[in-house]
């Protein structure tokens, strides 16, 4: 229960210093911070790989598959 009124009290501390300073300090680089200062763990998002129907039948599944990675 402390962990979760802790997190919270440094999400409204960071609102609220984020409020005073403007849009202008709010780029990616200040979410890192406030990921750090919070102590949790960013996860970046997965891609997925995307697959396009085939036209025809004889087409194999696997030659219609793009990486997200490339």
């Amino acid at each position: 229960m402390d962990v979760a009124v802790n997190l919270l009290n440094k999400a409204e501390v960071s609102l609220v210093t984020y409020r005073n300073t403007g849009f202008a300090d709010g780029h990616p680089s200040a979410a890192k911070e406030i990921i750090e200062d919070m102590n949790v763990v960013g996860l970046p998002k997965q891609k997925r790989l995307r697959s396009t129907k085939s036209q025809f039948s004889y087409e194999a599944p696997d030659d219609q598959l793009n990486v997200a990675m490339k």
